[in-house]
């Protein structure tokens, strides 16, 4: 069955982050309770070199403010990072507080294994109500098991500025669609003599994580693949995505299967290596991919179509486990990373536009740095300028379903099966999983 999107129309003035005013309510946040015993907590996350600087300076601060504590830092990229959470949570051996969502991949983690934030003396004033009401609506007993990191339109789409020049073409503009999109990526292949693909090709079964929800999807059909109730898109939609797709592949606009299934969202980055010259990704992850490269980077809109596309959801959150053997200091700790002036500061954008509001002000107030400056720019453009819808999340069985359609798209991609036969195998996966 097709879910639509309903439209996100809850107080824009608060999602909007055109904010000059001075900063009220907000500053340091509490010291741990007072107390000699010496507590131990592990934090976890996973990110690139820039996140995991920022975070390591956040609990430095941390730690100075609080002698009695302290923090062990584990860490890593994506890979790999939600099954070591949950092999953890299988043995009661989590973090005491760690990075994660609440949809999608994160299905696989149980939920018990996450302590409610309201029993905690945690002030979560200067949050968007439709965020926090969101992450409570994942949990069947209406807890609040995270306090989101970032607020902001999911994605955006990153072009390479610097071939762009080289190759004499002009970047294109946030209106465009994607058909100007699909123009522009073949014009990219054909004066680069066929060295630089156009775009990184949506439908080749991308594996990392943060590319998240296919752009394309969303703005042709109105839905992802999956939603929370089943397959959402019909036979005849996803035939329509693999011919889209492939004609961009076979005529090199989009990238060759090779490079597609090896993308990673850092140095390996078609983006970054110079194969593709535009690809979709997560608002968040601009600054992680300009780090990665020497090449000027640029983040627009993601091309608009016949659906509105642009989605803000409560992304991740900053969570406490349900084990932790010291569950205040652990709150303590949360409280300081997501509600600390000096720690918003330290952090900055590295997860997107900091959801926290005092965060955001003084932000502006400090003055932005390029990174942090794009991500606005795209938000505020956005949600000024197009129908900004809710997030929909996913099946229960998402995980697992994901993981074989990215393999039926792979084996389509590289000419081992017909888009028939892929679209079959698809539809066969999601009735077995009951989807």
């Amino acid at each position: 069955m097709i879910r639509s999107h309903w439209t996100f129309r809850v107080a824009l003035a608060v999602i909007l982050v055109l904010l000059a005013a001075p900063i009220f309510g907000a500053g340091r946040s509490e010291k741990a309770a007072a107390t000699d015993e010496q507590i131990t907590l592990r934090f976890s996350w996973w990110g690139g070199e820039t996140r995991h600087n920022a975070y390591q300076d956040m609990l430095e601060l941390f730690m100075e403010r609080n002698p009695n504590i302290r923090v062990e830092a584990e860490f890593s990229g994506w890979d790999g990072y939600i099954d070591r959470l949950r092999t953890q949570m299988a043995a009661n051996n989590q973090p005491d507080v760690f990075v994660a969502g609440h949809d999608g991949p994160w299905q696989v983690l149980p939920l018990g294994a996450r302590a409610d934030i309201r029993d905690f003396d945690i002030d979560l004033s200067a949050f968007n109500d439709v965020q926090l009401d969101e992450i409570t609506s994942y949990d069947p007993a209406g807890r609040l098991t995270g306090i989101p990191v970032s607020e902001s339109v999911r994605a955006g789409y990153l072009i390479n500025a610097t071939l762009f020049d080289e190759l004499g073409i002009e970047l294109p503009k946030s209106d465009w669609t994607w058909e100007d999109m699909a123009e522009i990526a073949q014009l990219v292949y054909d004066r680069s003599g066929g060295t630089v693909h156009g775009v990184l090709d949506e439908s080749a079964g991308i594996s990392y994580g943060s590319f998240g929800r296919r752009s394309w999807d969303l703005a042709a059909h109105g839905a992802a693949i999956s939603g929370p109730d089943g397959l959402t898109q019909t036979a005849e939609q996803l035939r329509d995505t693999y011919r889209w797709w492939g004609a961009l592949r076979d005529s090199g606009a989009a990238t060759s299967a090779e490079i597609s299934v090896q993308a990673d969202d850092g140095a390996n980055s078609p983006i970054v290596t110079r194969d593709a010259a535009m690809m979709s990704t997560a608002l968040g992850s601009y600054s992680r991919f300009q780090a990665n490269t020497p090449d000027d980077l640029k983040m627009i809109a993601p091309p608009d179509g016949r659906y509105p596309s642009d989605e803000i959801g409560a992304g991740i959150s900053t969570q406490i486990s349900s084990q932790s053997r010291h569950p205040q200091a652990a709150a303590a700790l949360v409280s300081f990373l997501r509600n600390d002036l000096d720690a918003g500061l330290i952090f900055g954008t590295e997860n997107g536009i900091p959801a926290n509001r005092h965060f955001r002000e003084a932000l502006i107030e400090q003055g932005l740095d390029a990174g942090s400056q794009v991500q606005f720019d795209v938000h505020n453009w956005v949600v000024a300028n197009r129908e900004v819808v809710s997030f929909v999340g996913p099946h229960e069985a998402h995980s697992e379903f994901s993981s074989l359609q990215r393999a039926e798209e792979q084996a389509l991609a590289f000419g081992r099966q017909s888009i028939e036969r892929t679209v079959e195998k698809i539809i066969e996966h999601a009735r077995n999983l009951g989807m």
